[in-house]
């Protein structure tokens, strides 16, 4: 099944078949550009580690 993800305040669906969880930090920032086309959060994602998990779990504004 698609994982939901919030980001930018909007809920964005994983649907490409893989554990989400498992994703490295460099598959998030990937995910970011071509997928979601919020190219601008790359940056910030990779200087704060956000991997598939932390993805998963969600983060405020503040945090990112």
């Amino acid at each position: 099944p698609p994982a939901a993800v919030a980001l930018a305040g909007q809920v964005l669906l994983v649907d490409s078949g893989e554990d989400v969880a498992a994703w490295t930090e460099a598959r998030v920032a990937l995910w970011l550009e071509p997928e979601v086309m919020l190219p601008e959060y790359q940056a910030v994602f990779l200087a704060k580690r956000v991997d598939g998990r932390a993805l998963l779990h969600g983060f405020s504004d503040q945090e990112c």
